[in-house]
């Protein structure tokens, strides 16, 4: 499916990511709980590395970089970082990057505005699942890389641990709150605000301050798409497009996981 066969839908995507990055305030907001250190030691992880100097004087592309500290954050690791987002958040990200460390590039992972092969990583987590056809998004993006390629999609509510009454209320709550127009998207999401902040302090199992669980929140209710999958289902596109090393390097968290790729050969056409 091409990203304009849809413009409408598209541009709902473009607004909930920018609405939801204009939330953020950088050095004070955490994204998804966890500081900038934290993130690059997943990142580390997620690439299957045991020696992070392997990273030095690599080419990556954060694809789906939404408010690119962890970008910024990367390029510590001597990696030369291209950071690549649709929403309006690129040109906040870009304010925050005083000293230039990184590239930043507004663009689509459908229709990625680069060469075949530029990439020596290509890192897209929590991204391609918000994308029309997650696959043919996959299968665009790969066409970047040149030796790594990790994704982290949403995984099917029938292999979470959650409650089968949670996880269909929050699919719901997500289709009300996605297709409601934005003044009522606010007021929806600010009404749930306090309920999501109570139950983080009776369960505590977390310690989101009310702007990064507002961040959450729009995160997980007011995207248009947001696909589901199995491992073995990923594994598989992988394997299509030729990748012989083929790893699930991240399962940290209940509602999706990560695969790493590595030496792919590129042998589908879009």
């Amino acid at each position: 499916m091409n990203i304009v066969d849809k413009p409408q839908e598209i541009k709902k995507v473009i607004q909930s990511f920018s609405n939801e990055w204009a939330e953020h305030e950088y050095g004070q907001t955490r994204t998804w709980g966890l500081n900038v250190g934290q993130r690059k030691q997943r990142f580390i992880h997620q690439m299957d590395l045991l020696d992070p100097n392997e990273l030095k004087g690599k080419l990556l592309l954060d694809a789906g970089c939404g408010n690119g500290e962890l970008s910024i954050g990367l390029s510590t690791l001597g990696l030369r970082v291209v950071a690549m987002d649709l929403s309006r958040s690129v040109y906040r990200a870009k304010a925050f990057d005083k000293d230039k460390k990184i590239e930043i590039v507004r663009g689509s992972v459908s229709h990625p505005p680069f060469k075949p092969n530029t990439f020596d990583i290509v890192f897209s987590s929590g991204v391609l699942h918000h994308n029309p056809d997650t696959k043919h998004a996959f299968i665009k993006l790969s066409t970047t890389v040149k030796e790594r390629y990790y994704v982290w999609v949403y995984k099917k509510f029938s292999l979470m641990k959650a409650s089968k009454l949670k996880l269909y209320s929050y699919h719901v709550l997500n289709k009300i709150i996605a297709n409601s127009p934005g003044k009522l998207q606010t007021l929806l999401l600010y009404m749930i605000l306090p309920v999501a902040m109570l139950k983080q302090y009776i369960t505590k199992n977390s310690n989101n301050t009310w702007r990064e669980m507002m961040i959450l929140n729009r995160d997980g209710f007011t995207p248009v798409y947001a696909h589901r999958f199995e491992p073995n289902e990923v594994i598989g596109w992988f394997k299509e497009l030729g990748y012989k090393n083929i790893k699930i390097t991240d399962t940290e968290e209940d509602c999706g996981f990560g695969i790493l790729g590595i030496n792919g050969i590129n042998q589908i056409k879009l």
